[in-house]
């Protein structure tokens, strides 16, 4: 009903992550390509990031282009670093640079719980679990109060792998409790029906950071 290109998209965007949610990538993809061409705000393409990040290749490296122009804006940012960060480590090409940037987002933001849990998850995706676990354990006490069902399916993941299948199993349990969109959900009830069926990531060196004198935070975007 609205007509406003602001407003219109602002109503295409929440309808995207509403699909998003429902487990319905194309019809997000849809949305949220047609939200973007009527807004480029900040807001907008954070979230053309977070809905593309879960598509094809192809609908990936659009969203990996728009973060990297958000990214090029305010490299200091931790919120933009973090969007691109986790773009990246979604697909194997994408993982080397993505680590590479969420340790620098980790720099500036440590106490930032998922930028933390980021970086904690491109340990696990280089098969350094007990990395990943103190990260993550840290993400997860960072945000007390507000459980984050990614966050605690991450644990879940890594306590499997180091076998303390107990802990994975209440970790799940947790975040299936979090209210997870829908893929997430399927996933989550699989997990502690059969645990995990996908052979673990292959232990890999690390690549080497090189990193700016000191923590920073920036409050802006």
């Amino acid at each position: 009903m609205v007509e406003d290109p602001e407003d219109r998209a602002d109503v295409l965007g929440y309808r995207a992550y509403a699909h998003r949610f429902a487990g319905d990538i194309p019809a997000a993809v849809t949305d949220m390509r047609a939200a973007y061409e009527l807004d480029q705000s900040v807001d907008t393409r954070l979230l053309y990031v977070s809905i593309m990040m879960d598509g094809d290749q192809r609908v990936w490296r659009d969203g990996i282009q728009v973060a990297r122009g958000l990214f090029a804006e305010q490299p200091d940012s931790v919120l933009r670093l973090n969007a691109l960060g986790y773009a990246l480590i979604q697909r194997p090409e994408g993982l080397e640079e993505g680590y590479r940037l969420l340790w620098r987002g980790f720099n500036f933001g440590q106490q930032d719980y998922a930028v933390v849990d980021s970086l904690g998850w491109a340990y696990y995706l280089y098969g350094h679990f007990e990395e990943a676990r103190a990260l993550i354990e840290r993400a997860v006490s960072l945000n007390v109060g507000d459980p984050n069902a990614e966050v605690l399916d991450h644990l879940g993941d890594i306590y499997w792998r180091l076998n303390r299948r107990d802990d994975a199993r209440e970790q799940w349990r947790q975040a299936l409790a979090a209210d997870p969109d829908a893929i997430r959900r399927r996933q989550l009830e699989q997990k502690l029906s059969r645990g995990l069926t996908a052979s673990a990531p292959r232990v890999r060196e690390l690549p080497r950071v090189d990193l700016p004198e000191g923590p920073r935070q920036r409050d802006d975007l």
